[in-house]
C-alpha cells in the first residue's frame, strides 16, 4: 500500500455535498455530479465524489412522496452507522455505500465520505459490543467530550482498549465499502482532539485500503501542532466553514501565509471548500431551500481560485456540477492554472502593500516563477507596478494564466491595473 503521504502527492480535487445539498443529498444527486466530473473535468485532475454529513439520517420527502415516515438512525450490531436507505436505497439488504462507491469507481473516480469523531450515542444507550472484543459500547464512550455542535455522538476514550478497536473496526467496515478518502469532523480546537486523531490514523493504516484523512478542526487559527497534523493526516481545515461571501474570502488572505512553512510532501493546508456555482439547493430538510448562484462576484470568484491556486490549498467543488455555466466550468477547467495548484513549489506570500498582496511561486519543471497579485481594495481601480527583482525574476517572458496568453517581454518591472477584489496570475519565464 503507498505510503500515507503519497496517497496525496499533489492537493486533492474534487467535489463535496455540503454546501449545495447541506445534510439531504440523495444518492441520485451524488451520481449526477459523478457523472459530470467524469465527463468534463476528470481528465483535468478532478478526482474525489467527497458525501458530506448526516448520510445516515433521514430529512425529509423525496420529490415524488406525497407523505413521509422518517426512518431511524441505523446502527449495524456494532454500533457503526450506516446509510439511510430513503436517501441511498442501494444500500439495501446491509451492502452499506459499496454499491454507491462502486458506480463512481466505475467512472473512473475516487469516493469520499464524512465521519464525526466519536461513536453514536444510540449505540451507547444500547450498549452494543466492539468487534473482536468483549468491551462495548457505554465502557468506552467519553461523556465529557462531545461534540458542541452535534448532539449523536459521544467521544472514544482512547485509553481504553476497545477505543482503538472500534476505530479499527469502523475503519474496516469504510474499507469494505471502498472508501477512497475520509472527512473526520469535529477533530476540535477546544481541546485538539489529539489521541482520537492518532487512533482514526492509525485504524486507516491497519485497514488495508488506502485513504486519504482530511481533519475538520474547527474555527481553528493557530499553527499549533502543525507537526501533529502532518504526521497522522494529508489535509486539514485551517478556519471556519467558507461561505459565498467576499470578507470570508477576504480573511483567508490572514490564514493562509502562517501556513504555508508546512504544506506539501503530501500534506495540505485546507482552507475550505470552493462556493462556486449553484449553491443551497438544499439544507437541513428537504423543505429547507435557498438555491442560488454564488454571492461573488466573478472578480472575487477569479481571486478565490487564484489564492488557492497559487497556496496550493485542496480544490474541492462546492455547487452542482450538472447546472455549472460555461463562466464557472471555465474556472475549473483552465490547465495552467490548475497546474500552479498541482505542480509549483516554495508557495508564499511576497509582500504587501496597501490593499495589494503579492504571492510568488516556483515552476519546478523550470526556471520559470509565478506571480500573483491581488487587490483586496473595496472600491478603486489599483495601478501597480512591481519591480521584477522584488518577485525573485529579471528580464522575463510574461504569460497571463488566466487569459492564456503572452504579454510581451518585461526587463524590470510589470504593470497592473486590478479592479476591486480582483486579481492575476502570470508566469514569469527567464530570457
Amino acid at each position: 500500500m503507498p505510503s500515507r503521504h503519497a496517497l496525496a502527492a499533489t492537493p486533492p480535487m474534487g467535489w463535496n455535498s455540503y454546501t449545495c445539498y447541506g445534510i439531504t443529498v440523495r444518492e441520485d444527486e451524488v451520481l449526477a455530479n459523478a457523472h459530470f466530473m467524469a465527463e468534463h473535468l476528470a481528465s483535468l485532475g478532478w478526482a474525489y465524489i467527497v458525501l458530506d454529513g448526516m448520510w445516515y439520517q433521514d430529512t425529509g420527502p423525496l420529490p415524488h412522496e406525497s407523505s413521509w415516515e422518517p426512518e431511524p438512525f441505523s446502527l449495524d450490531s456494532y454500533g457503526r452507522l450506516q446509510p439511510n436507505l430513503h436517501k441511498f436505497p442501494s444500500s439495501v439488504g446491509g451492502a452499506g455505500l459499496r454499491p454507491l462507491t462502486e458506480q463512481i469507481h466505475a467512472l473512473g473516480l475516487k469516493f469520499g465520505l464524512h465521519m464525526m469523531r466519536g461513536l453514536p450515542r444510540l449505540a451507547v444507550e444500547r450498549n452494543l459490543p466492539i468487534y473482536g472484543t468483549p468491551y462495548t459500547a457505554a465502557e468506552i464512550a467519553d461523556r465529557d467530550n462531545s461534540c458542541p455542535w452535534y448532539d449523536g455522538m459521544y467521544g472514544i476514550n482512547m485509553a481504553h482498549r476497545g477505543g482503538q478497536a472500534y476505530y479499527d473496526a469502523l475503519l474496516a467496515l469504510y474499507a469494505d465499502w471502498g472508501v477512497d478518502y475520509l472527512k473526520a469532523d469535529d477533530c476540535g480546537h477546544l481541546p485538539y482532539q489529539m489521541a482520537e486523531i492518532e487512533g482514526i490514523a492509525r485504524a486507516i493504516d491497519r485497514c488495508g485500503h488506502p485513504i486519504v484523512l482530511s481533519l475538520s478542526i474547527g474555527d481553528e487559527h493557530s499553527t499549533l501542532y502543525a507537526a501533529h497534523r502532518k504526521a497522522h493526516a494529508q489535509l486539514w481545515r485551517m478556519g471556519p466553514d467558507l461561505h459565498d461571501d467576499w470578507l470570508q474570502v477576504r480573511e483567508t488572505f490572514e490564514l493562509l501565509p502562517r501556513w504555508m512553512p508546512h504544506i506539501g510532501d503530501g500534506c495540505w493546508a485546507d482552507p475550505d471548500m470552493l462556493p462556486l456555482g449553484m449553491l443551497h439547493l438544499r439544507k437541513w430538510t428537504a423543505a429547507d431551500r435557498d438555491p442560488h448562484p454564488t454571492k461573488l462576484t466573478p472578480d472575487e470568484q477569479v481571486t478565490l481560485m487564484t489564492l488557492w491556486s497559487i497556496s496550493r490549498s485542496p480544490l474541492m467543488f462546492a455547487g452542482d456540477l450538472p447546472s455549472c455555466d460555461p463562466w464557472t466550468l471555465s474556472l475549473l477547467t483552465n490547465p495552467e492554472v490548475l497546474a500552479v495548484n498541482q505542480y509549483s513549489a516554495d508557495n508564499r506570500e511576497c509582500f504587501r502593500h496597501h490593499q495589494v498582496r503579492a504571492w510568488t511561486a516556483d515552476d519546478p519543471a523550470s526556471n520559470a516563477r509565478y506571480l500573483a497579485l491581488f487587490n483586496l481594495g473595496d472600491e478603486l481601480l489599483f495601478d501597480f507596478t512591481v519591480p521584477l527583482d522584488e518577485v525573485g525574476s529579471g528580464l522575463c517572458q510574461v504569460r497571463d494564466l488566466w487569459a492564456r496568453e503572452d504579454l510581451g517581454i518585461a526587463d524590470a518591472a510589470v504593470s497592473v491595473t486590478l479592479p476591486p477584489h480582483g486579481s492575476c496570475l502570470y508566469r514569469l519565464s527567464a530570457e
